[in-house]
């Protein structure tokens, strides 16, 4: 599943960046996005000067919340447990978590091979209508933020 997610991240990653990066063999095709990638905010990280960009995706299984954070390849890495996150929907429901990012530093794609931007995914079981999602709560070092559900088309 790593390897699904750092392919479904690089896909994100590429219409933001210069050129593509090549990606990693899928295992399991999720298939095309039913909605987006969109952007659902933006959250402050230390250590980083642009923070992350929250970015939501709807599949026919899951939903994924990613953190796209630019870094310097130079510098150590952000470490992965400084992430967290949490899809909320109608009557105070958490929905479950299937998988979060692989735990250590996180991946990062580059086109330049100075700077590139660092990826944690979170994904999230597909329980409820994406109509009755409220909101994304997002933790960078135990600091929470709650962010309103992109309008989706």
């Amino acid at each position: 599943m790593a390897v699904l997610r750092w392919t479904v991240a690089a896909a994100i990653l590429a219409s933001t960046l210069a050129s593509a990066a090549q990606d990693p063999p899928k295992q399991e095709d999720p298939g095309d996005p039913i909605v987006g990638p969109v952007s659902a905010g933006e959250v402050a990280v230390e250590g980083t000067t642009n923070g992350a960009t929250i970015h939501f995706a709807e599949y026919r299984k899951s939903y994924d919340v990613q953190f796209s954070i630019p870094v310097l390849l130079a510098d150590k890495g952000l470490d992965s447990s400084r992430f967290s996150a949490w899809l909320l929907a109608k009557g105070g429901k958490a929905l479950r978590l299937r998988e979060g990012p692989d735990k250590g530093v996180l991946p990062a794609v580059s086109t330049n091979g100075r700077s590139g931007t660092a990826v944690a995914m979170f994904d999230f079981d597909h329980e409820v209508e994406t109509k009755d999602l409220v909101g994304i709560v997002v933790s960078v070092d135990g600091k929470l933020s709650v962010l309103a559900m992109p309008k989706l088309k």
